[in-house]
């Protein structure tokens, strides 16, 4: 890059106004690249955001989670896995302990729905037995 020889002070402001045009195109093309970057990286942030979900679980509402635990706990270990191996009957109810608290903050629909279900499930259960 040459730079002009500034002689004058309309040629100071002239290069002024070009540096500043430059740095404008400059940003732009950051801002750009950055946000290409950002869309490149997405699947991979939602692959991390995922395996978080498995490993932590979210604390935010104690009532939920031993909620959770207890109805995990029954169906999985109990129903679902009993004749599955140890580590298996171990792991996937960590797993799914943890996925669970997350969603269940997060989309408080579908634990509505399922309540729903319980209810309509048990309410038929009662009226047929009497």
């Amino acid at each position: 890059m040459n730079n002009p020889v500034i002689k004058t002070y309309d040629d100071l402001l002239l290069e002024k106004r070009r540096l500043k045009s430059q740095l404008t195109e400059k940003e732009a093309a950051l801002r750009e690249e950055f946000s290409d970057i950002k869309r490149k990286l997405k699947p991979v942030t939602k692959v991390m955001d995922f395996i978080e979900k498995l490993t932590t679980r979210d604390s935010s509402n104690p009532l939920l989670n031993t909620g959770l635990q207890v109805g995990v706990n029954l169906l999985l270990k109990n129903l679902l896995l009993k004749k599955a191996g140890w580590v298996t009957r171990i792991l996937m109810p960590f797993f799914v302990k943890n996925f669970l608290s997350h969603e269940a903050s997060e989309h408080p629909e579908w634990m509505q729905k399922l309540a729903r279900l319980f209810r309509k499930t048990f309410r038929k259960k009662t009226a047929e037995d009497e």
